[in-house]
């Protein structure tokens, strides 16, 4: 049945009259305005004020900067299209443009009028989503998506797959390969029989009689002792350099692809996967267009990965005009200058290492490879770098790159020796870090080593994320750890897509766990290659697993600088150290200020105390951060975690003024003091009330008072740490 009512068109159920359920149910509308319309007034009040400047605005999975062009005209653009003399000023995240359409569509329907709170709008050039439910009165905004009613079209068949597969790794790895770099083959033969007994007779580890405390001396391993190790018995690259951590792909992918408009002389990927689905393709396009321009374009990757990539359907939706290339390099190199290459897998070797490298002075390293996983549903985490050990990255790809084709070791050789000297745009500046580089290449375990080494130093704590956790000796020696007290924390993915590492997984944590390790599963699928022992961090693409600590070729860093480890320390669980500090009691009341509520420090600290009978109150900018999203790993909001929630009612920025486009004046932390205050007088005024008097320190300035206060710190001492 269908009723008009205005400019919109009014859905009831077909059996509406036939069941009170259905009769009184809250009526949908499909709305008559389109989308676009909606989404465009949206974009408008993003623009911004000067020419020349962009936003970056990600709105859903597209990836799209709104500028203004020196005309004052505006522009939208794909980020990979946008000129590269934009000037980006800022970024509006998939969920605060979505709070912002939402705010948008709010108003309007409250405008109009209508009397009703839930309605479907029409989405046009879509894929498969033709409706967006919107529930006003529930705050709920979501694409009704439907399953694709098309087939993938590949270029390859399944016969073509397995051809490949067979010529891949069979005929290029194991019979090319080994003609064009027979000292290498050689080589890698013996140190894989090396490691493959090595890691087959791991020394018995019992499980520990009894679970230690956990030290609270707050003692650490020596740093300069460990260093003085490294240098003897690791390696001497130590380099200064610049470091920037990017969290998951909506934080890498923008970055990288602003980079590489604007390199003005090469661009350089090695990775293990370069996906072919959709966004891997557009990866593709955006370096063959670079190519064009004349820029020294190269890929390296993994021979066969590159061919498996078949087997993978997108994750994500796709237009039914996609076409699946048969593989990256063909793709790469079809109509481009953009060169690429793969590293042959004799005896089932592979190159693990992720190293991105824009005009030789900047690089990327972590564990992203390139494929819509990495970039919208994996938790994952990469380094921006620059100065010095930028230059020594350089000088890696091109040996990789040469040992990858024809010349193989003999091209290998030739470049190690005759390389090129670290550019002076690499030369160290004031306030960079020391960062090392570890290896692992045939023979050459320095990342299972060095970490090794620095789990039998820890003292304090020992913090570890990846995705596959499997070796014998780092979980023996992790238990040991746990028996000198030290806190030992490790979190594995909830979802993994390798089943035989997931059942490794579960063993490996049910061994930890029971020995007093604390395991955590990430929700979802955690690609985190991260570790911290004291003072000294490890990040990079190796797992904890047999091929990446003595098999396949990866590289990590090691760095101790503070702020950096600071920045490590974001990522999960560091404020229960802090509290087991304290003598917290069932009954007690933890409050918790965080403006936007989604740190991992805040809600760890609400779920502790939550375990030791605490009352847990949230002091945090609830609706502004209504539709951000956590970086816990139990996917929990501080708002959400937390018994008791106050608002501060402060904005996402948490500014009060905004001078043009500057915003000024931060008051979280006035807004909370404000808070709490009111807080402490009324459960003052209580206790007032009932004949108590209220424990509150009086001013030293009166006379009289600092006895009193002295008397106040005596008797809660021994409950607060700090009047000790």
């Amino acid at each position: 049945a269908e009723e008009k009512a205005g400019p919109y068109s009014l859905l009831k159920p077909k059996r509406a009259s036939e069941s009170d359920r259905y009769a009184q149910a809250p009526r949908v509308v499909l709305v008559g305005k389109e989308w676009g319309e909606v989404v465009k007034e949206v974009i408008l009040s993003l623009v911004p004020q000067r020419s020349g400047q962009g936003r970056i605005l990600f709105i859903g999975t597209y990836e799209t900067v709104l500028y203004k062009r020196a005309d004052g005209t505006t522009d939208l653009a794909e980020l990979a299209d946008a000129p590269a003399n934009v000037k980006i000023i800022g970024r509006v995240e998939a969920q605060e443009f979505d709070r912002l359409l939402f705010e948008n569509l709010k108003t309007q329907i409250e405008a109009s009028g209508a009397p009703y709170t839930r309605f479907l709008l029409r989405l046009d050039g879509v894929p498969l989503t033709p409706f967006m439910y919107v529930d006003i009165e529930n705050g709920l905004m979501t694409p009704l998506q439907l399953p694709p009613y098309y087939e993938l079209e590949k270029e390859m068949s399944s016969l073509g797959f397995s051809t490949s597969f067979i010529w891949s790794f069979f005929v290029k790895s194991h019979v090319f390969g080994i003609i064009k770099a027979p000292f290498t083959s050689s080589f890698r033969l013996l140190s894989l029989g090396g490691a493959s007994l090595y890691t087959a007779l791991p020394p018995r580890y019992g499980d520990l009689k009894e679970v230690p405390p956990l030290n609270i001396s707050g003692e650490e391993m020596d740093l300069t002792e460990f260093n003085t190790w490294l240098d003897k018995n690791i390696s001497r690259q130590n380099y200064k350099a610049s470091v920037q951590l990017l969290i998951d792909g909506e934080e890498f992918f923008p970055h990288f692809i602003l980079a590489a408009q604007r390199a003005r002389h090469s661009i350089f990927t090695r990775v293990y996967i370069f996906g072919t689905d959709p966004y891997g393709i557009k990866i593709a396009d955006l370096l063959k267009a670079r190519a064009a321009e004349g820029l020294d374009v190269r890929v390296l990757t993994d021979e066969l990965n590159t061919v498996l990539n078949f087997t993978k359907q997108p994750e994500l939706n796709y237009p039914p005009d996609f076409v699946m290339p048969k593989n990256i390099k063909s793709y790469i190199r079809k109509d481009s200058r953009a060169k690429a290459r793969t590293h042959y897998n004799t005896w089932a070797t592979f190159d693990h290492t992720k190293v991105y490298l824009v005009d030789r002075e900047l690089a990327y390293t972590g564990g992203m490879n390139i494929g819509e996983e990495y970039r919208y549903t994996w938790h994952d985490m990469m380094v921006a770098l620059r100065g010095p050990v930028v230059g020594q990255l350089v000088k890696n790809f091109y040996e990789a790159w040469s040992f990858n084709g024809w010349g193989g070791d003999f091209a290998a050789a030739y470049r190690q020796i005759f390389s090129k000297k670290q550019r002076k745009a690499n030369r160290e500046e004031p306030g960079m870090v020391d960062v090392r580089l570890l290896y692992t290449k045939p023979s050459q375990a320095e990342i299972f080593f060095a970490q090794l080494e620095a789990i039998k130093r820890a003292k304090r704590r020992i913090y570890i994320e990846n995705a596959y956790f499997s070796d014998d000796r780092i979980v023996g020696e992790l238990i040991k750890a746990r028996g000198r007290g030290v806190d030992v924390r490790v979190i594995l993915p909830g979802e993994n897509y390798v089943g035989i590492m997931d059942k490794n997984n579960q063993i490996m944590a049910n061994k930890l766990w029971r020995n007093g390790v604390r395991v955590y599963f990430y929700k979802g699928m955690t690609h985190v290659k991260a570790a911290l022992y004291d003072g000294w961090a490890v990040v990079g693409s190796a797992n904890f697993d047999k091929m990446s600590l003595f098999v396949n070729q990866e590289m990590s860093l090691g760095i101790s600088d503070p702020a950096f480890i600071t920045d490590l320390e974001r990522l999960e669980g560091y404020s229960p150290v802090i509290f087991k500090r304290h003598d917290l009691r069932p009954g007690d009341v933890l409050f918790v200020f965080s403006n936007s509520g989604r740190n991992p420090a805040g809600v760890d600290a609400v779920l502790y105390a939550k375990e030791k009978g605490l009352l847990t109150v949230a002091v945090t900018a609830a609706s502004a951060h209504a539709q951000s999203k956590s970086r816990h790993s139990s996917g929990l909001m501080l708002k959400d975690a937390a018994d008791i929630v106050l608002d501060n009612c402060a904005s996402k920025n948490e500014t009060c003024l905004t001078l043009g486009e500057l915003e000024l004046a931060p008051i979280s932390t006035v807004g909370a003091c404000a808070v709490l205050h009111g807080v402490l007088y009324q459960a003052a005024e209580i206790l007032a009330a009932k004949g108590v008097p209220p424990p509150v320190y009086r001013s030293s300035n009166a006379a009289g008072n600092d006895e009193y206060n002295t008397k106040l710190a005596e008797k809660y001492k021994t409950r607060i740490k700090h009047l000790d």
